[in-house]
């Protein structure tokens, strides 16, 4: 469902960028009409625009790849590089005492972005790509997102997820895992977002005191059965209130 007060093709070009970061690697005008479902001419508009500002560039093979031109525009967000490298230390112990992967996503509109991540030390271990994101619906750091919206916010974001969303949970998953963060400052997705991929997270609160970002842990079921999951829970709790505490005074998660 879409929002009021938009202008549809300028979603469709959007969504053409966040496919070009999401694959990480470059992609033809045909690949990534028939991914996003968009058509070939209004497709090659959108890239040929791009073009003509300098924010693609195409290759020999008629791929298009970003260019130079974005450089200007991602200077405004150089002092969140910053600080998502301030919090680069206590998400390198969170990796180190769990040995899975670490990272941090923060809410862009509907849906949960990686910015920031420290890799397993495991030679094999689920992870997630700067860049990627998925619908606040999905696992633990989306509810984390959720969490701390306004009820009638969250019931919004939930009735509009994709039907896709819904594969290996309900509706009623989803507001289970945020008010688990609401009260304990801490969740667990059980593979409701990928049945092989299991995930903790806990909220990071900014300077406003309000929800800035969600800490999760990903790693197979196994990483979490038993008396592990409280284990990873008490130490995803201290990452992120040694996080929030760069930023004020943190909030302890009840266990």
């Amino acid at each position: 469902m879409s929002h009021p007060h938009t202008i549809p093709v300028l979603g469709k070009a959007l969504r053409v960028v966040q496919a070009l970061v999401e694959d990480g690697e470059a992609a033809t005008c045909a690949e990534l009409a028939g991914r996003l479902s968009i058509s070939p001419s209004t497709c090659y508009r959108i890239l040929q625009t791009f073009v003509a500002h300098d924010w693609l560039r195409p290759s020999a093979s008629g791929s298009f790849i970003f260019s130079t031109g974005l450089l200007p525009l991602l200077e405004p967000l150089s002092d969140y590089r910053r600080l998502f490298d301030h919090l680069k230390g206590p998400l390198e112990r969170l990796g180190e005492e769990t040995g899975l992967t670490a990272k941090i996503s923060v809410k862009q509109g509907d849906r949960a972005l990686t910015v920031y991540r420290v890799e397993s030390s495991r030679g094999f271990s689920p992870s997630s790509k700067i860049g990627a994101s998925f619908p606040l619906g999905y696992g633990s750091s989306g509810a984390c997102l959720l969490s701390g919206l306004p009820d009638d916010e969250v019931a919004r974001v939930i009735e509009e997820s994709p039907g896709e969303v819904w594969r290996l949970q309900t509706r009623e998953d989803v507001w289970g895992r945020v008010r688990e963060v609401r009260k304990k400052r801490v969740c667990y997705d059980a593979g409701q977002f990928q049945p092989a991929v299991h995930g903790a997270s806990s909220p990071v609160d900014g300077p406003d005191g309000k929800v800035f970002a969600a800490v999760t842990v990903v790693g197979w079921a196994e990483d979490f059965q038993g008396r592990k999951l409280a284990g990873i829970k008490r130490r995803i709790c201290a990452c992120t209130s040694d996080c929030t505490r760069l930023f004020g005074e943190a909030r302890s998660c009840q266990l």
